[in-house]
């Protein structure tokens, strides 16, 4: 079989999918949460484990079981995530030694809920490094049969799993920005938007890069992603730069209206004024792309917009995210303000569905950013309550242990220090996803992956995610922080 055929196959392989439910993808992701909640019982342990101790229980905890989700107990989601919760529960309880009379005494809960703690955000390391793992699983199981069909890329409507894989991105990004932290230095409106290209100049020169090498390689690709020369990396510098020039001239903190804004008229366009036949279409009705660089990259240049409003509702949330906080208390509230916004979210993407259009990651529609309002709170959600519950489990022990307040503070400031994969991955996020993109293209040359077996497929997917892992943990011990801008 030559190669080219090959290549047609694997792009046949990625092409045409109609993804999955909603709640399936939520299923599958919640996984991540219950991997945190696993490691963090595990490690409230006596034992202390040495740096690579560590990380084999990070990587165990951490990533396998988003491995098993995506592969061979990809139909088995369910009994996973309640043996790991029963397995969490258990080594909560054992880890606690006290009674259940202790566990649930309203003074030792009222007394927790009032404790001092240091405004932190360890649930968004969390979210942003679990979306850099997610994504570099997917990105090279999705080459194996191993990996259902359903969770691939849907061609143009549907929510497959790995259609919230760039808007959790895009996502991940914005509630941590500058804009989002009032971090953001006024130098001048042409000043700021010049300032804010050159941030991005090497997120061009990546996608410059990634467009060389797949077309120089004749590596498979799928056009209707994002055009012809669009890639990834062209939709991060475009949203980056059009939201510094919208902060030129605009308020930040008016974010979330420039989000409602933008979305609306953009779906006007789409559903109103023919926008979305001619990303179907093209110029030529027939689906072409030879009317210039428009018409061949018409995916990635439009859904830039979609992709852009969501920017903006995710610097509104951050705002509120990193208002102060300095007591248990305030940050339950902060989660019962997540849950609202994850049920609206997922409730006015339903609205939008029936009313206006499905779901769309190749638009990156008004349903599509709704979804993935309510995805990415569902997923900061679980973060921030199981760190409440980590941190009331810690509660119990230090009362019956009866520390003392200077005890206390430097036990969670020593837990607080211990090395985490997770640390390590949102230290170096970028490098670890183009680490990730680079073994990915290693394994799809050196080895045909269509016709692998699920076991063939899983140890090259466990020694991929070991090597990228243990590669990105070494730079954090070393204190080595790759920048690229």
């Amino acid at each position: 079989m030559s190669n080219k055929t090959y290549k047609e196959l694997q792009e046949s392989f990625v092409s045409s999918h109609s993804g999955t439910s909603v709640a399936e993808v939520a299923l599958a992701s919640s996984i991540s949460a219950v991997s945190l909640l696993l490691r963090d019982v595990l490690v409230l342990s006596r034992f202390s484990p040495t740096k690579w101790v560590g990380f084999l229980i990070d990587f165990t905890c951490l990533i396998l079981p988003s491995q098993l989700t995506e592969t061979v107990l990809a139909e088995n989601i369910t009994v996973l995530l309640v043996l790991m919760l029963l397995i969490s529960m258990m080594l909560a309880i054992i880890t606690l030694e006290s009674t259940v009379k202790e566990y649930f005494s309203w003074s030792g809960f009222s007394s927790f809920l009032n404790s001092d703690t240091q405004d932190r955000k360890q649930f968004l390391t969390n979210f942003r490094a679990f979306i850099n793992i997610l994504t570099a699983l997917s990105i090279l199981a999705v080459d194996f049969t191993v990996f259902p069909r359903r969770f691939a890329k849907a061609e143009t409507y549907g929510t497959g799993l790995m259609d919230a894989g760039v808007g959790l991105f895009i996502f991940s990004n914005a509630i941590v920005s500058p804009e989002a932290r009032n971090l953001q230095r006024v130098h001048g409106p042409f000043k700021n938007i010049w300032k804010s290209f050159l941030s991005c100049v090497p997120l061009l020169i990546l996608g410059v890069i990634r467009l060389i090498a797949i077309k120089g390689t004749d590596y498979q690709e799928h056009v209707t992603e994002y055009g012809v020369h669009w890639n990834f990396f062209f939709t991060l510098a475009a949203v980056k730069i059009l939201s510094s020039m919208v902060y030129s001239a605009l308020s930040t903190q008016m974010s979330g209206v420039f989000g409602i804004i933008l979305i609306v008229g953009y779906e006007y366009l789409l559903s109103g004024c023919g926008l979305r036949d001619y990303i179907v279409e093209g110029h030529d009705g027939k689906g072409g792309r030879q009317s210039g660089l428009l018409d061949a990259n018409r995916e990635g240049i439009y859904s830039s917009l979609g992709y852009l409003s969501l920017y903006f509702l995710g610097i509104q949330l951050g705002q509120y995210i990193f208002k102060k906080r300095t007591k248990i208390t305030d940050y339950c509230w902060l989660l019962l303000v997540f849950a609202v916004v994850t049920v609206l979210g997922y409730a006015m993407m339903e609205l939008a569905v029936m009313s206006v259009d499905k779901v769309s990651r190749r638009f990156a529609n008004l349903s599509f950013v709704l979804w993935m309002v309510g995805q990415a709170m569902m997923m900061i959600t679980s973060y921030l309550l199981i760190e409440i519950m980590v941190d009331y489990i810690k509660h119990i022990n230090f009362l019956r242990e009866k520390k003392t307040d200077h005890e206390k503070h430097a036990a969670r400031r020593n837990d607080k220090n211990k090395p985490c994969l997770l640390k390590a991955i949102n230290y170096n996020g970028l490098f670890f996803f183009l680490l990730s993109n680079l073994l990915t293209g290693i394994i799809n040359f050196s080895v045909h992956t269509l016709y692998a077996t699920p076991m063939q497929a899983c140890a090259l997917i466990t020694v991929y995610m070991a090597v990228s892992s243990s590669v990105t943990m070494t730079l954090y011990y070393k204190k080595v922080q790759l920048k690229f801008w």
